[in-house]
């Protein structure tokens, strides 16, 4: 018993905390005039995929009741909260706003004037890459984002 209300517990807090930074976010990106932004959203999928695994997750706690198996039950509970987590930080997480001056992703706006460098993790071919600025600001897009971002900073930076 003690791991089901642990579990439920962690996963809570997880949720509660996705939340707060979200609302964040929200607030961040709603003080941007993004009217002259093109909008690349990405999250369908996720979101999609997200709420696959939300249905494993319950089913799995479904089953540990049925089965009296605290562990199956308490499983169940940390998945189920940690993709519900995830899928309420996904608009967030998979949409960036660009130009040809500025990129936009979770409320933070970024020239590509002030772009030092991308980053790139080895040897995982679909993983995000990394921004930097030359302001210590690190953010992360999608690889096909950054092909979108590569091209207008190039143009941008390049001239």
């Amino acid at each position: 018993m003690f791991t089901i209300i642990f579990s439920a517990v962690i996963g809570l807090v997880m949720v509660y905390v996705r939340y707060r930074e979200n609302q964040k976010e929200n607030a961040n990106q709603d003080n941007l005039d993004l009217t002259n932004f093109t909008k690349y959203d990405f999250s369908k999928t996720f979101v999609i995929l997200y709420g696959i695994v939300i249905l494993i997750g319950i089913a799995s706690a479904i089953y540990g009741f049925v089965e009296k198996q605290d562990t199956t039950v308490a499983m169940g509970i940390i998945i189920t909260l940690l993709f519900v987590s995830e899928a309420i930080g996904a608009k967030n997480k998979y949409c960036i706003y660009y130009n040809e001056y500025a990129l936009s992703s979770r409320g933070k706006l970024i020239r590509y004037r002030d772009i030092k460098d991308f980053e790139f993790i080895k040897n995982i071919g679909f993983a995000w890459v990394k921004v930097h600025t030359y302001t210590n600001e690190t953010i992360s897009i999608s690889r096909k984002s950054y092909n979108i971002i590569r091209k207008l900073y190039d143009q941008k930076v390049k001239k």
